[in-house]
């Protein structure tokens, strides 16, 4: 009797020993019929849950996949990326129990959740403010002598964006409102004769605009965004030579156009109201002319056959930085 016990007891332990199992890793690894991702789901298994793996697939280092069973005993495969394999001896540690920086299988949104979250945002107003930076426009006046020497300073600015939602909008992708900018921009110039000249130029305009939003996820989010804008400008032109100096102001309107590539980056303020935003912007110039009230006291230093700026149509571009907030 003794020996049939002896007998049984070891061949238990031997079998234990044979057999292999393992731990799921990951939130909810799927079980399949067959060893291919897309083979029909079995059944699934919660992260920390014990299965029976099947030695020979711990020994082929060829296949993916190990062979398991199912709740009611049917083969079934899993991924060997989602399971951690117990060979009580050090092997182990080849393998630790937090293998994959992201898990694929966790569905499940980041914490802190969004502000009202699950129910749909009720916000409907964008505001936008931001810093502006590129090309000028290279013109000047037409001085009666010949130029020698000019110097044209980049365009900065800034610009503020008032948006509101579309009430037919349930998506929260297509907005519509009125956009401001002014831009200013600095040259110079020398003349013979020891004349120095500089011309300020500011621009203020405003008009509609319309903003849709073609691709987001949990931390960016990509708009297309443009409108028409009429525009006031000004510009001081100021002379001065060696006897004399004198400064004129010209001003005017015109139409320009913009469409803008904005991208915003959600997360890097505490509220989710705000977001960093940057992009570029790209306008289109219609041609003006701008003219002058101010009476020419020194003649030599202007053209008094033809006092005045004009500008032919122009293509510009800035980049641009700054905040958006919802409301």
């Amino acid at each position: 009797m003794k020996r049939i016990l002896l007998t049984l007891i070891s061949f238990i332990s031997i079998a234990s020993f044979a057999q292999r199992n393992g731990m799921v890793m990951v939130l909810e690894a799927p079980l399949l019929k067959s060893p291919s991702t897309n083979s029909p789901v079995l059944q699934v298994k919660r992260r920390g849950k014990i299965i029976y793996v099947n030695p020979s697939s711990i020994r082929d280092e060829e296949t993916k996949f190990y062979k398991t069973l199912t709740r009611d005993g049917q083969d079934a495969y899993i991924e060997k990326r989602f399971v951690k394999i117990f060979f009580h001896t050090v092997k182990e540690l080849e393998q630790p129990l937090l293998s994959m920086k992201k898990d694929p299988t966790d569905y499940r949104l980041s914490e802190p959740l969004l502000e009202g979250y699950p129910i749909s945002s009720n916000k409907t107003l964008l505001s936008s403010f931001a810093l502006h930076y590129g090309t000028t426009e290279k013109t000047n006046y037409q001085y009666p002598k010949l130029v020698e020497k000019e110097s044209f300073s980049s365009a900065i600015g800034a610009s503020f964006n008032f948006l509101k939602r579309a009430n037919y909008d349930k998506t929260n992708r297509f907005y519509y409102g009125i956009q401001t900018s002014f831009l200013n921009q600095k040259s110079e110039f020398i003349l013979p004769g020891n004349q120095y000249s500089s011309e300020s130029q500011a621009n203020i305009g405003v008009g509609p605009m319309v903003s849709y939003s073609f691709y987001r996820n949990e931390t960016y989010d990509l708009r297309l965004q443009g409108g028409f804008q009429y525009n006031w400008i000004r510009r001081l032109v100021s002379q001065e030579t060696v006897e004399a100096a004198e400064e004129r102001l010209f001003s005017g309107y015109n139409i320009s156009s913009n469409i803008e590539l904005l991208i915003q980056r959600k997360g890097v303020f505490k509220s989710d109201r705000l977001r960093f935003s940057g992009g570029i912007r790209a306008n289109a110039n219609l041609p003006y002319t701008l003219s002058s009230v101010t009476p020419i006291e020194i003649s030599e230093l202007w053209n008094e056959q033809q006092d005045t700026i004009s500008q032919s149509l122009t293509v510009t571009a800035t980049i641009f930085f700054g905040i958006t907030g919802s409301y």
